[in-house]
Formats: structure tokens, sequence, C-alpha cells
């Protein structure tokens, strides 16, 4: 799925679209009556059947969420009201004043791609329109047609610039969330959402739950600064070990740091596959050593696995998780039980 795509379904985009299709049940449906009134049957049709799809479309919304394609047919179909009436009622009727609307609405509802293609499409259009349909003296003609594609074009740029600067915003926040800032590894938030991925999935996967041995020593011997430091290079050695394949995204494993000085493996594999993996971590991590104003610090590490069950949950796995790692600390740290 792209990311425009991903625009449709998002929760505040169909919150967007339902207010949208509300706004649009009450002004279409009136201005439908009003031209009934005036006689502009055909202006009034369309405007009447806007607003029955915006009806429709609210009331599905109340139900469900929409595909993409289905958040499209209310602002696509608004827009083609709009170019349609401008062609009826012609550019004096300044009824293409509401093609200004058209950039925030596509840019707020579909992101920047759609956005802008939309916005360029509906724009040249109306020009186009508002050019045939204006005054016979080509004077006013270009007239209504510079303001209008003056003003259309300020309000691309806000919207354009705008949508930019809201993608690097919440791209930061999403970072922020799933995103251990000390190790870049991702954190426990992401952790679940990648178990719940791998639940839903019926194939094999273990957790790997570790713990840095004597940790707290390294901090109190050499500081919390170079504790900080071994924490670093223990996560560049696992994801050099295992591969990080992203939270969301799982195509192996995924390397989270859960707190403090403790990790965990999403392995797809079973327990006695993830069993060698770990203990292969394990080795190098007892061969390493990383050097700290001079000083040379070796560490170890222990770890507990568990194969993830159907129905487990998040919470229950790291769990057992966790006595196994106990048991690792018990038999003399520095090891790997199952």
């Amino acid at each position: 799925m792209s990311e425009e795509m991903h625009y449709g379904f998002s929760r505040l985009r169909q919150r967007l679209l339902q207010g949208l299709c509300f706004y649009l049940i009450a002004i279409a449906g009136s201005l439908s009556l009003v031209n009934v009134y005036l006689g502009d049957m055909k202006v009034a049709a369309a405007e009447a059947l806007l607003a029955i799809s915006s009806l429709a479309v609210y009331l599905r919304l109340k139900k469900q969420n929409l595909t993409f394609a289905q958040s499209l047919v209310i602002p696509v179909f608004f827009a083609l009201v709009i170019l349609y009436a401008t062609w009826v009622k012609g550019a004096p009727e300044r009824i293409y004043l509401w093609t200004l609307v058209v950039p925030p609405l596509f840019y707020f509802l579909f992101g920047k791609s759609y956005g802008f293609y939309s916005t360029l499409i509906v724009g040249v259009v109306q020009s186009i329109i508002i050019f045939e349909r204006s005054s016979p003296d080509a004077f006013m003609a270009f007239r209504h047609n510079i303001n209008f594609c003056l003003a259309y074009f300020s309000i691309w740029v806000v919207s354009h610039f705008y949508e930019i600067n809201r993608k690097r915003s919440e791209d930061a926040l999403k970072l922020f969330a799933v995103k251990d800032p000390l190790t870049n590894l991702h954190n426990r938030f992401s952790l679940k959402q990648s178990f719940d991925h791998l639940q839903a999935q019926d194939k094999p996967f273990t957790l790997v739950l570790i713990d840095l041995d004597n940790f707290k020593a390294i901090n109190d011997n050499y500081g919390h600064e170079a504790g900080d430091q071994v924490l670093i290079s223990f996560a560049e050695l696992l994801k050099s070990e295992v591969g990080d394949a992203g939270a969301f995204h799982i195509s192996r494993e995924s390397v989270f740091r859960v707190g403090g000085e403790e990790f965990a493996l999403l392995l797809f594999a079973d327990v006695s596959t993830a069993q060698q993996v770990t203990e292969r971590i394990r080795a190098s991590v007892e061969a390493s050593s990383i050097d700290y104003d001079g000083d040379e610090i070796r560490y170890t590490m222990s770890a507990g696995l568990h194969q993830c069950q159907p129905g487990e949950t998040l919470s229950d796995v790291l769990k057992l998780s966790d006595i196994k790692l106990y048991q690792a600390k018990q038999a003399g740290r520095n090891t790997v039980h199952v």
C-alpha cells in the first residue's frame, strides 16, 4: 500500500470526510432547493445527487471505514458538481469561487501526491471553463480568469507546504513513538505491534528475552555514560547478528529494547533454531569488549526463550520468557535457557 493510500484509511481523515459529508448534505441539499425554485433543474439535480451521495457515505462511515477508492467518491463528485455548475451558470455567477475549497480539501484528505494532481487537474479545467463561459468581453474574461488563478494558486501553495510540514511532524512523532532514542532500536510499544502482527500469521516464532549481566556494576565502576555506550554497542551487535526488519513489516526478525538493560528479539523460527541464533549472539557478546576512556569493558548476557503459541498475549509470553531468563541467571549467568 502506498503512502497516500495509507492516508485514505487514517482515522483522522475518515472523520474529516464524515464532517465533509454532513456539511454537503446540508449545503448541497439547500442549494438544490434554491435552484429548483429558480428553475435551474440541471444544477438542482446535480446538487441533490451530491447531497444524497453524501448522506449514503455518511451513514456508511457511521458503521465502518471506507477503502481508499470509496473515500474518493464524495470529494471528486463535489469537485465535478462545482465544475458543472460553473459551466451551466457561467463565470459571472461566481460559482467558481467554490473551487477554492478544492486544494485544502484534497491535500487534507489524501496527502501531498493526490492533493497535488487533483488540485492541478481541477484548477486547469476550471480555468478553461471560466474563460469559455465568461463575458464576451475578452478583457473581462481575462480579469475573471487571472483573479481566479491567482487566488487558487495561492491557496494551493499554502496547502502544499502545510501538508509537507504536517507530514514531517507526523513522521517525527511516529518515530519517537516506536524507537528508543538511545539505541535506535524499536521499543516496547513497537514490540506489541510486531507481536500482534506475527500472532495473526500461522507460522512459528519465538520471543527471546535478553538481560545484560551485572550491568549495575558497569554503571557503578565506570559511570552511566559508559553504561550507555555498552547499551549502544550491544544494540549494534544485535542488529548485525540478527538484523532488524522493522516494526510493522517484519520479514524475518526484529530487535527491541524493552527497558533498561533488557532487550527482546522476535525470531521467525521455532525455539530450537532461535536457541542456536541466541547462543551465537551470546558467544559474540562474550568475545567482545568496548574501549571507554582507556578502559576495556567486557560484559555478558543471559537469555530466556519461549516459542509463542496461538492465543497467547504479549504479556503471557513476556512472563514465560522472564521465567526462563531468571533460570538462566540462577544457573550462573552468561547462559541461554529454553
